[in-house]
């Protein structure tokens, strides 16, 4: 019963088409503090099937569906490559249970 539970209250995350044929997958995530008192850092992990080096833009929508935050950052990566990237919000965000994360 509990796995059930904390899958409900999970984000989603969400990969664009454009990015998976790219080459980019994601593994793992978390949702941490980076400022102040709110859940507003997202730690994703990347796997590289193909060569990749650009911007990455992570939106953060509510249980509603409306933008809650937006981030980006730079990435490059070699094929085969894997590692851990911080997507910071901005301290007012708050990525709570049930939100969705687009990255485009």
């Amino acid at each position: 019963v509990a796995e059930g539970v904390d899958k409900t209250l999970e984000c989603e995350i969400v990969l664009s088409e454009e990015l998976k044929k790219k080459g980019l997958q994601t593994g793992t995530f978390s949702v941490d503090r980076h400022l102040g008192s709110n859940n507003n850092k997202l730690t994703l992990y990347l796997i590289f099937e193909k060569d990749f080096k650009g911007t990455l833009f992570a939106k953060a929508f509510d249980k509603k569906g409306l933008e809650i935050g937006r981030t980006k950052i730079k990435v490059d990566g070699k094929v085969e490559d894997a590692g851990y990237y911080d997507f910071e919000f901005d301290e007012r965000t708050h990525i709570g249970v049930r939100n969705k994360i687009v990255i485009e």
